[in-house]
C-alpha cells in the first residue's frame, strides 16, 4: 500500500465515513466486493465525493448496478453506471455512482478475473 492508501484505509477514516453515511456501511459489508478500498476523497463545502475500488466475485459481475440495488445499496434513482472500461480484457471494470444527500460515491468494480495470474 502507498502512503495515501494507508491513510485512507487504515487510519479510521472509513469508520468515520460509515458512521456519517449509512449506505457506506452496507456497501463495505458486501462479501461480493473483494478487497474493497477507499482510493480518494473530494470535498467542496458540505459536499463529499468518495472513490472506491474492488474486485467482484463471480456472481456479482457483470451488471454491478443491478446487483447493488438488489443488495439494498440505493435505488434505481440513486445508483447509475458511470463508466465501463477495458471491455473484453482482463482489466474490464464497471464504475457505478451512488448518490445520496451530500455524498457521491463512485465504486470501480473490476471483473472477477482481474489480477489473476
Amino acid at each position: 500500500m502507498t502512503n495515501i492508501d494507508t491513510l485512507l484505509n487504515e487510519s479510521g477514516i472509513r469508520e468515520t465515513l460509515r458512521e456519517q453515511f449509512p449506505h457506506l456501511d452496507k456497501l463495505e459489508s458486501l462479501d461480493c466486493l473483494k478487497d474493497l478500498r477507499l482510493t480518494g476523497i473530494k470535498t467542496h463545502g458540505s459536499f463529499i465525493g468518495l472513490d472506491y475500488e474492488a474486485t467482484a466475485t463471480e456472481d456479482f459481475y457483470p451488471h454491478v448496478r443491478s446487483k447493488l440495488i438488489e443488495k439494498g445499496i440505493g435505488s434505481k434513482n440513486s445508483v447509475s453506471v458511470h463508466a465501463i472500461g477495458c471491455k473484453g480484457t482482463g482489466n474490464e471494470y464497471e464504475e457505478v455512482q451512488i448518490s445520496f444527500s451530500g455524498a457521491q460515491t463512485f465504486v470501480k468494480v473490476y471483473n472477477p478475473e482481474y489480477n489473476k495470474k
